[in-house]
């Protein structure tokens, strides 16, 4: 069983290999309707500022269709679901990850086990995940596309 334990050194990670700095090597994870991603990166600690990507994947996951098929998250859909970030959490411990931050969309509103679903990830997986409003997600999404176009 994978547990996201991210703030522990992982094992055959070289520290030494993080750019010189107060950097810390963080995870994002965007548990969305259609996919859920993952970054990593190492980041200046002062300014926010991303030093070095390591990492990025995206996974399809269809919650939101399986959501309109269904009435609810499928039994299916949850399991494929922490699968996906069962994987993602197990390359955050053999990375290094030193703190994270994890977000889920709309259908995690919508759907009535939506939430439910997103205690079993923490309960299993030891991983934190903030549902987002409609208005932060829209804000969210606004600074990404301006963050890709500089």
């Amino acid at each position: 069983r994978t547990h996201c334990t991210m703030g522990e050194e992982a094992p055959g990670v070289d520290v030494e290999e993080l750019p010189v700095g107060e950097v810390s090597r963080r995870a994002a994870f965007d548990i969305g309707s259609g996919a859920t991603k993952l970054q990593i990166a190492d980041v200046d600690v002062e300014s926010g500022k991303l030093l070095r990507v390591l990492f990025a994947h995206e996974e399809p996951v269809l919650f939101a269709l399986d959501w309109k098929t269904h009435g609810e998250l499928s039994d299916s859909i949850q399991i494929q679901g922490m699968e996906v970030l069962r994987g993602m959490c197990a390359r955050c411990s053999r990375t290094g990850v030193t703190a994270y931050a994890a977000i889920a969309t709309e259908v995690f509103r919508k759907a009535s086990n939506g939430g439910a679903f997103l205690d079993r990830v923490r309960t299993e997986l030891g991983l934190r995940v903030r549902m987002v409003s409609q208005d932060e997600e829209a804000r969210l999404g606004f600074l990404t596309a301006v963050a890709l176009s500089a």
